[in-house]
């Protein structure tokens, strides 16, 4: 857990940890919410990963 006073200030893992209700867990919301919250870093991966591809082909070989 962080210490942060402002709950919008708050990282994801910590808001979905926050869904979890006291005697039960919605499970619906929060694998929804885990989806959400792991799309952006999916689609950057996604749109990005030949540029990955390229700098580690480029710097397997050295001299």
């Amino acid at each position: 857990m962080t210490v942060v006073f402002n709950p919008a200030d708050q990282p994801v893992t910590v808001a979905l940890n926050s869904l979890n209700g006291a005697n039960s867990v919605d499970w619906t919301v929060v694998m929804a919410a885990a989806v959400l919250s792991a799309l952006p870093t999916a689609l950057v991966s996604i749109c990005l990963g030949r540029f990955f591809i390229r700098g580690l082909l480029a710097g397997w070989m050295k001299g």
